[in-house]
């Protein structure tokens, strides 16, 4: 027989996965704003972003959209101020970035339509930052050398 906690532990299951069906209506839209943003992508190289957190969605909407895009190949993971989650999806030049907290809650999450997303080119001062570095290093790699021949 099962304890309390456990029959309302299991009710809300049930419950959530009943409600990972219900939707807002608002996935068709979204998709057709990705199918857009994507052409305008490949005719004029404009990106678009699309904040998932502005708009009413549900746990159905979700579904939607996951069937719909799917999971590409690429999938980065970044940890700064907590983790954030970079999926390309089926539909290549369309991304999902999701943003965690520190304790896995959800902050913000997107559609980039994009051929790479922002968070994961490299900025230009973390370039000069790699290059200095690697000077450094070598220049440090060149004296052991120079000591390894003097003797």
């Amino acid at each position: 027989m099962k304890t309390p906690d456990e029959t309302i532990a299991n009710g809300a299951d049930h419950m959530a996965e009943i409600l990972s069906f219900v939707g807002t209506g608002n996935a068709d839209p979204v998709l057709r704003e990705i199918r857009h943003a994507l052409s305008q992508l490949l005719e004029h190289g404009t990106e678009s972003t699309i904040d998932l957190g502005a708009i009413p969605f549900a746990g159905g909407d979700e579904r939607i959209l996951n069937d719909v895009l799917g999971d590409g190949e690429v999938r980065a993971t970044l940890t700064t101020l907590g983790e954030s989650l970079v999926q390309e999806t089926a539909v290549p030049g369309v991304w999902r970035v999701d943003h965690f907290d520190e304790k896995g809650e959800t902050q913000s999450r997107f559609i980039e339509v994009t051929f790479m997303p922002e968070i994961l080119k490299t900025q230009r001062q973390d370039a000069e930052l790699g290059l200095a570095t690697l000077s450094e290093r070598l220049a440090t790699r060149d004296e052991k050398h120079n000591e390894q021949g003097d003797r």
